[in-house]
């Protein structure tokens, strides 16, 4: 990595002194060429089988395949033809590799928004890759080449109505007008403005909506076709411009193309659909319909949860990358991925106890804790969204033990940040608050569920370790600094 690249050449330095060293060591016992040849080989072959014993272990990669494991599952979730939103480098790379090396789901569009505010990559999109089709848009190249449209900024239009909303389509082509009367006054000539941000776009009615396989006929009392919506955004950029118009024209078209995001993107990126979006595995994808009785368990949750499908995913789809085992090290950038598998099974479990499915939902929490070891990551904050899910789907047993290993864990994280120097204390604060609100939360949690028993131990255990957090947290950060509350 360039990261790196400063310590390399370094290093490069120190072997080219050894292989010198070396040469000059043999010289004094080979004569000729034979020397500069042996020195050579010497360290050709030392090297690599000195660093190989002293580290292989502590490199050995061959069972650590969660790159390629959280892009089989991401893809997974996407329906045939699909459009996936993503962002970033972590997040996008893997699919890249799984599509062009292995041609795995081929047929799934990525787009990367970080990307997307370049014309070359927004100009990409008019193109078939792979087995995926062009991305249908509303804006043509005029419209994004070069600066074009890098930018628009929000005015309110006195002639529009504040609670009127305007089809999406319409909009995004006011918005690349060159008619003067569809601008407003800029820095010294006219610009595009964004007139509204209040959008609805075409939907389905429930008969094709339940021909299609969005919707079963059972559900279709409970559905709102009505797609309308509130955009968040004062000033979008070109890659929220390229979202809007990709959004309006399958919208167009029928929403005969899935729209995927990944739950990973920024909240601006989604657009203000929220209440559109429905949860499948790790992505959501926007449907042209909402509940209107769905039950709104878990509050970090874009729209609602396809529990059915998900279900399938965590239980019969998902690759755990290695994370099963016990002797694989997974990195910080790796336990972020561990994060999302167990929140996201923690929400996909609540919402089936919640419709009365208290087994498949202790199933789904039984697969993320069998698929991500302890020894992966360990049982923190994330886990007590698990230890809270199994509370509610009834299996009190495995929430009770789980709880007992996260307040285990966090009293070892206080008692440890009690060991340290005074800085180090304080600038560990934050942690050791997190650490007593994990276990009062499942005090409170057990307490909840009817388990009283291990309720009163852990509050026990709070008592006990009350003194150390609160003298931690009243330790001054330093010269000038408040004493932390």
């Amino acid at each position: 990595d360039y990261a790196y690249a400063a310590s390399y050449y370094a290093y490069a330095i120190w072997i080219g002194l050894g292989v010198l060293a070396l040469y000059d060591f043999m010289r004094k016992k080979v004569a000729g060429n034979l020397s500069a040849i042996g020195a050579t080989a010497l360290c050709t072959l030392a090297v690599p089988v000195v660093m190989a014993k002293a580290e292989w272990n502590d490199h050995d990669r061959s069972h650590k395949t969660l790159a390629r494991a959280v892009a089989y599952n991401t893809l997974s979730c996407c329906a045939p033809n699909a459009v996936l939103f993503t962002f970033g480098d972590n997040q996008t790379y893997p699919l890249w590799y799984i599509q062009e090396i292995e041609g795995f789901r081929k047929d799934v569009r990525i787009i990367n928004t970080s990307l997307l505010g370049i014309d070359w990559y927004v100009d990409q999109l008019n193109y078939r890759i792979n087995d995926a089709d062009a991305v249908p848009m509303i804006w043509t190249r005029k419209d994004y080449i070069g600066d074009r449209h890098n930018y628009l900024s929000y005015s309110k239009n006195p002639q529009i109505p504040e609670d009127k909303y305007f089809n999406l389509a319409d909009i995004c082509k006011f918005i690349i007008s060159d008619d003067p009367a569809n601008k407003a006054a800029g820095r010294g000539e006219a610009m595009n403005y964004l007139p509204t941000k209040n959008f609805f776009a075409p939907s389905l009615s429930k008969e094709e909506l339940i021909s299609r396989g969005m919707i079963s006929a059972a559900d279709s009392a409970r559905v709102n076709t009505e797609m309308k919506w509130s955009y968040p955004k004062n000033m979008p950029y070109k890659s929220d411009l390229a979202i809007l118009n990709i959004i309006a024209a399958v919208a167009n078209d029928g929403w005969k193309r899935p729209l995927y995001f990944d739950a990973g993107l920024r909240s601006g990126d989604y657009g203000g659909t929220g209440d559109y979006l429905h949860m499948e595995g790790l992505v959501y994808r926007l449907m042209p319909f909402k509940y209107n009785d769905a039950i709104k368990v878990n509050q970090q949750v874009l729209g609602t949860i396809n529990t059915e499908k998900s279900y399938d995913l965590f239980v019969n789809k998902f690759l755990w990358g290695g994370a099963d085992r016990n002797d694989v090290y997974f990195d910080e950038p790796n336990r972020h991925e561990f994060v999302t598998y167990r929140m996201d099974a923690s929400f996909v479990a609540n919402q089936l106890s919640a419709e009365g499915k208290n087994k498949k939902a202790e199933e789904v929490l039984d697969k993320v804790m069998a698929g991500i070891s302890e020894h992966s990551y360990c049982y923190d904050y994330t886990a007590y969204f698990i230890a809270a899910s199994y509370y509610r789907a009834g299996a009190i047993k495995k929430a009770t033990d789980l709880a007992n290993k996260i307040v285990r864990n966090a009293e070892t994280d206080v008692n440890w940040i009690a060991s340290l120097n005074d800085n180090s204390r304080a600038a560990l604060a934050d942690d050791v608050k997190q650490q007593f609100q994990i276990m009062q939360s499942l005090a409170s949690t057990a307490y909840q569920a009817g388990d009283s028993v291990n309720a009163k131990q852990i509050f026990s255990r709070m008592q006990q370790l009350g003194p150390k957090v609160k003298d931690l947290l009243n330790i001054k950060s330093g010269p000038g600094g408040g004493d932390e509350q």
